[in-house]
């Protein structure tokens, strides 16, 4: 409540009134939230595949994608390594944890968001798995590829 010596402050008054409107805005809108939430949920459940079959497709192609990155890092550390020694399937898949690979980790939600716009609705198909899986494993390259078209001209 405002008392008689604060009513002709104006800073207060105006803190008063900015408080009591929040309040009644949060009322107001967090219900909408509320209908709006409830709207969507029952939306999915009443119709999963309109919403759970994309979802499920996306993750199957990040997957792959992310396959294809681990597959990369270990390709590129075997690459490093020396060709005569013997190498135990323990030692290999090491490899699929190196620096190299937790980067394209990092990167690879930019890296699925590249082919993210490919993507066909009707369902997992073997050739864009194989592009998936491709933008994963040459990752480097590709985001070196999508900066560089992305970057304006620095000559003019």
């Amino acid at each position: 409540m405002l008392s008689a010596a604060s009513d002709n402050d104006p800073d207060r008054r105006w803190a008063y009134r900015s408080a009591v409107t929040l309040a009644v805005a949060k009322l107001s809108f967090g219900k909408q939230i509320g209908v709006i939430a409830q709207k969507t949920v029952a939306d999915i459940f009443s119709h999963p595949d309109a919403f759970l079959f994309p979802l499920l497709i996306g993750i199957a192609y990040y997957l792959i994608t992310v396959g294809g990155i681990l597959l990369g890092s270990v390709y590129e550390a075997l690459d490093k390594t020396d060709r005569t020694k013997i190498l135990r399937p323990r030692e290999v898949l090491s490899y699929a944890f190196t620096s190299g690979s937790w980067q394209g980790i990092i990167a690879s939600p930019l890296v699925f968001a590249i082919i993210k716009g490919a993507i066909p609705s009707e369902g997992v198909t073997f050739s864009m798995s194989i592009l998936a899986f491709e933008n994963g494993f040459f990752w480097r390259s590709t985001l070196k590829k999508f900066t560089q078209r992305n970057e304006p001209d620095k000559n003019g």
